[in-house]
């Protein structure tokens, strides 16, 4: 595979993983938050994250920093236990 193989790849993975992160953005806001099943802050979390991606990928003067770092990750902790409780609530998954 050549170089230019590998970047079209990439490109193309990336341009997959936006769509399905706009996919769940809307059916997170839809399905969950608009009904109530889901607190509005972790829509607005989900939201921050998502721009976090976004903008580690494609703006070229991101930096990391671990105050960043740090309080994305445990938003993230946050944003997935209050998903899996959900599901678990709904019955869609076993508790443990």
């Amino acid at each position: 595979m050549t170089r230019d193989n590998k970047k079209a790849n990439i490109a193309a993975e990336l341009r997959r993983a936006d769509a399905a992160l706009t996919s769940a953005r809307i059916l997170l806001q839809r399905d969950f938050v608009a009904t109530g099943k889901l607190d509005a802050e972790m829509g607005r979390a989900f939201s921050a994250l998502q721009k976090f991606r976004h903008d580690a990928d494609y703006v070229a003067e991101f930096v990391f920093t671990t105050e960043a770092v740090t309080a994305d990750l445990a938003s993230a902790g946050r944003f997935v236990g209050a998903i899996r409780s959900l599901l678990v609530l709904d019955g869609w998954v076993d508790a443990s």
